[in-house]
């Protein structure tokens, strides 16, 4: 007897040992996500939106958040109020594009642990695990962390809407019903992608049905909630200025390509659709950046395609039964399939360009859905090797695209300058004025002149706009050859200024 203890006690450990390999895995793509989402703070994407936000959450803050709507949304109508109340909340804590940027790292940073902790009870380990490497290291929610923007915020309350929707199902209770509402409502109020949860939660009424107690105090929270924005609407808004760009055919042909890219490197291509291989490819070369591009896209859509196929096969047999919502699948695996297939299925009904960042509010869903897909497959090699090339290949795509816009200062296309470029030019001028008043004068040259939009320009630079001051000049331009951001500053009038002044 004693001395077959010492073999199992051996087992036992090789086992553990066994096991906790996928942590030391999960641990390791937390704490690089993680690194990489710090380094990002310190260049963060800083233009008209992060700008407007910024005032924004100072003006709520000051007129007790009594504001009727929020900033103009991509389909030409304004958002609803919730992103300013959220701003204004932070505001009263603190101020700057620093500060805010940090509350925006802080939340992306959580959404890893939160996942852990919201299910840990109620899904197996692999799937729980490999849904939270796939949040730590997903490549729009790294180079999203730091952006001051009311979709980064979305993730979290659609994760909220997942746990409270299964909540329902499993234990038949109408306050998780609400507060699933409730989520879906205020994650709308922030941004309307949020509104998109509200099909998963029409479709769970259908087989479990709230009692009349919740649905009237779901009533009043939407009131509340969107009372003031409708009411705006309906008295204010110039409906004729909704705009119809773009035929159904251009917006769902454009919403299907952001569908397919939005989790993986290639979502980097409505930032720069020119020079896109030119940028993942700056530090790699054209075809490392195109073999990790790869490895960081199909690996993903493989775990996503095997989990939602066994999922939407078992919801499908179960449907005309009395629940159809299946034993033999975690809840919240099949509540995260509704949302994966129903939020991007309204977009396209709809008929809006989804660019991909109003995907975000499905993230959350999406990963829970790989991860199922992970636990499904049973050749060990396949699967893990297919989650390690996925992590690792959008680790490294994450960190080059970081490095060139550190390098760079931001991308005239889409992205903008950051703010480390801003910052660093302000640094300049004090440096250069020697505590004298200045009246700054501006000139954006070429194809920089797409993002240097003048509210951002003017929240940073304000101070030094003085009409009394002495005069300084800054031309700032983007240099194709090295792909970077160039200004100079000068006491003399640049050649350029002097002949647009004559042209005048």
């Amino acid at each position: 007897m004693l001395s077959i203890l010492p073999y199992i006690t051996l087992e036992r450990e090789y086992f553990v040992l066994k096991a906790n390999k996928l942590v030391f895995f999960t641990f390791l793509s937390c704490l690089t996500g993680l690194l990489l989402r710090i380094y990002s703070l310190g260049f963060f994407e800083f233009k008209m939106d992060q700008a407007q936000a910024v005032l924004a959450g100072r003006y709520v803050r000051e007129n007790f958040f009594l504001i009727s709507h929020g900033m103009m949304s991509g389909v030409g109508l304004p958002n609803p109020p919730g992103f300013y109340w959220f701003m204004g909340l932070f505001a009263i804590f603190g101020d700057g594009p620093v500060y805010f940027a940090s509350i925006f790292l802080l939340l992306s940073c959580l959404l890893p642990l939160i996942t852990y902790f919201m299910f840990r009870r109620t899904l197996e380990r692999e799937v729980l695990l490999a849904t939270v490497i796939l949040s730590a290291v997903s490549p729009m929610l790294i180079v999203f962390s730091c952006n001051i923007w009311a979709q980064c915020v979305i993730p979290l309350f659609s994760l909220f809407v997942i746990w409270a929707l299964a909540h329902f199902i499993e234990k038949k209770q109408d306050i998780y019903w609400t507060m699933a509402v409730v989520a879906a409502l205020l994650a709308g109020s922030i941004h309307l992608s949020g509104m998109f949860l509200l099909p998963v939660i029409v479709f769970t009424i259908l087989k479990k049905r709230p009692a009349i107690k919740a649905w009237a105090f779901s009533t009043l929270a939407g009131i509340l909630i969107f009372g003031y924005w409708i009411i705006f609407l309906l008295k204010s808004w110039n409906w004729k200025l909704f705009p119809a760009r773009y035929t159904y055919l251009d917006n769902l042909l454009y919403s299907l390509q952001s569908i397919l890219f939005f989790p993986t490197n290639f979502f980097l291509t409505s930032y720069f659709p020119e020079d896109f291989l030119q940028i993942t490819g700056f530090y790699a070369g054209t075809v490392s950046a195109w073999l990790l591009l790869l490895c960081g896209s199909i690996p993903i859509w493989i775990l996503f395609i095997y989990g939602f196929a066994a999922c939407i096969k078992l919801i499908k047999r179960n449907w005309r039964k009395a629940s159809s919502f299946s034993a033999d699948i975690p809840v919240v695996v099949q509540v995260s399939v509704l949302i994966s297939l129903l939020v991007p299925l309204a977009y396209l009904v709809v008929g809006i360009r989804v660019h991909v960042f109003y995907l975000l509010v499905t993230a959350p869903a999406f990963f829970i859905v790989c991860g199922y897909g992970f636990s499904l497959l049973k050749v060990k090699l396949l699967k893990y090797g297919l989650l390690a090339l996925f992590a690792i290949a959008t680790l490294c795509n994450s960190g080059a695209f970081l490095r060139f816009i550190d390098y760079s200062g931001g991308h005239p296309n889409e992205y903008g300058p950051s703010y480390g470029l801003l910052k660093g030019i302000v640094r300049d001028i004090d440096s250069i004025r020697d505590n004298k008043t200045v009246s700054l004068k501006i000139i954006v040259k070429g194809k920089a002149r797409k993002k240097f939009d003048p509210l951002a320009i003017k929240y940073m630079f304000y101070r030094f706009m003085n009409p009394k001051g002495i005069p300084l000049y800054m031309e700032i331009a983007w240099d194709e050859k090295n792909m970077r951001f160039v200004y100079d500053l000068s006491t003399e009038i640049p050649e350029s200024m002097r002949k647009e002044l004559r042209t005048r």
